[in-house]
């Protein structure tokens, strides 16, 4: 006896109503807090401020951060002229050249070597990296994270008085992202360095938020 072989119809997976029965026979999922409760509940206390560094993190300090440039011989006037940071350091090495700067607070105080010795030490670092040879090219190479695809967003400085401050970049032709009078946040300025890279200016007696 030839019997026909038994055929079944399965739904197709982009079937709608096969893709709801798959939805609502999958279990519920734990809130994200649930995956890392310890991190999360630092996280908040952190914010709230009344939880301390722990012992492992107490000597963590943010040293500095670092911008490719295209022309030293540009970027370092800018950065000791125009904002007045000193110049800390400078490694040469075959295919690129380190710079570090930073604000002095120490009124003068502190020496050449001792604020190279203690480069490792302190906060608030800018490093410059030159690579040998984007000097001679137009335009700067790099990207300044803020047009697509974005990352990177600016550096910031503080001061007592941003009108001033703004009023001198004005008088020395540094071009300016964002003047106080620009947009809603009128106690902020973004200035923008040789290569493009944006620098925000505002007071020390303002929050981010203006308040």
């Amino acid at each position: 006896m030839n019997l026909a072989p038994l055929r079944f119809r399965v739904p197709a997976l982009h079937s709608p109503i096969l893709r709801l029965h798959i939805y609502n026979s999958l279990p519920a999922l734990p809130p994200p807090s649930s995956f890392f409760p310890s991190l999360t509940r630092t996280f908040r206390s952190s914010i709230d401020h009344s939880m301390p560094r722990t012992e492992e993190t107490a000597s963590f300090r943010f040293n500095h951060t670092m911008l490719r440039v295209r022309d030293p011989k540009v970027s370092i006037p800018f950065y000791t002229d125009v904002l007045g940071m000193d110049l800390i350091s400078q490694h040469d090495f075959s295919d690129f050249t380190l710079y570090f700067l930073a604000f002095d607070h120490s009124g003068g105080a502190d020496s050449a070597e001792q604020k190279e010795k203690q480069q490792l030490s302190r906060e608030g670092i800018l490093e410059l990296t030159h690579n040998h040879g984007t000097e001679n090219v137009a335009e700067t190479p790099y990207h300044n994270g803020n047009s697509e695809p974005k990352g990177f967003g600016h550096i910031a400085i503080t001061c007592v008085d941003v009108e001033e401050a703004c009023a001198r970049f004005e008088k020395l032709g540094v071009p300016f992202q964002k003047r106080l009078t620009d947009g809603k946040m009128k106690h902020i300025a973004f200035i923008k360095d040789p290569d493009g890279y944006w620098i925000e200016v505002l007071p020390y007696t303002r929050g981010p938020t203006g308040e």
